[in-house]
């Protein structure tokens, strides 16, 4: 494919070099689903790292910079068991 020249070159489409990029990203999609329902829901997340670094986010997140570095990930809300 030929790359556009600048930003707002709308010559070239880059479909087919967005499609190898979703190829090459590795799965790092964190999405919690409650049982009963199993519908997804938002609660707070603890992630543990090799670093010893806590992170903390709200599912549905995807997780940046991953790379096998997470150790435990532990639901942090009164409403659902941990």
């Amino acid at each position: 494919p030929r790359y556009p020249m600048n930003t707002t070159d709308n010559k070239y489409h880059l479909q087919a070099l967005r499609h190898v990029y979703a190829l090459a990203v590795q799965q790092r999609h964190v999405q919690a689903f409650d049982v009963d329902s199993k519908e997804g829901i938002s609660v707070l997340v603890e992630a543990q790292s090799r670093e010893n670094n806590p992170i903390r986010f709200t599912t549905p997140n995807l997780l940046t910079n991953a790379d096998g570095r997470m150790i435990s990930l532990v639901v942090q809300s009164d409403m659902y068991f941990p």
